[in-house]
């Protein structure tokens, strides 16, 4: 015969038993949670500037290369837009001559992001693919400062930095002078 206390004490075993494999997977799922949001949902609008800035600069150095004229990507005094300008008077600087013969429509960064830091108020690539940084500019930031930089959050700098206004989320990015290309974008978190 089973003695009545015993199956008692095993009821309450099962009881919490459950219970804390309730409380784990609370857990774990606020953690899953947590990890989509940071990776995922934060930071979004800042990483989509960054893909928007890239495509822009790509779409200008296929028009440089099949054209071959120089273009410029330009970026707006307020800081959210960008667009694509011909240089139609061949200078290798963007001038008023130039201001007219615009490649589509702007492209509006997303809400609340704005440009940081530009190399100046456009940038050129050539033919070749080769950037033209204009002569006002900021200076090209080499690829192992930019690594070296990147190290910690606070001194993150970047050729091109967008920045969500709202959060602070940064997008830094890396350009080649030399091919034209984006090197490396980063998400430096404060």
């Amino acid at each position: 015969m089973t003695d009545p206390k015993s199956s008692k004490d095993g009821g309450r075993s099962l009881f919490w038993g459950c219970v804390s494999q309730i409380v784990i997977a609370a857990i774990l799922f606020g953690g899953g949670v947590w990890w989509v949001y940071n990776d995922f949902v934060l930071g979004a609008d800042v990483k989509r500037a960054g893909k928007i800035f890239w495509a822009a600069l790509s779409k200008t150095r296929q028009l440089s290369a099949t054209k071959h004229r120089a273009y410029f990507v330009v970026f707006d005094a307020t800081g959210h837009y960008i667009t694509i300008y011909e240089d139609t008077d061949n200078s290798r600087t963007f001038t008023s001559a130039d201001d007219r013969d615009a490649i589509g429509n702007p492209v509006k960064l997303p809400f609340d992001v704005t440009f940081a830091k530009v190399p100046g108020p456009w940038l050129g690539v050539r033919p070749d693919g080769s950037l033209i940084w204009p002569p006002e500019g900021t200076p090209d930031i080499p690829s192992a400062e930019f690594d070296r930089l990147l190290a910690d959050p606070a001194t993150a700098n970047g050729d091109v930095i967008l920045e969500k206004t709202e959060t602070g989320e940064r997008a830094c990015i890396d350009l080649d002078p030399v091919t034209g290309i984006v090197r490396k974008i980063a998400y430096p978190r404060k």
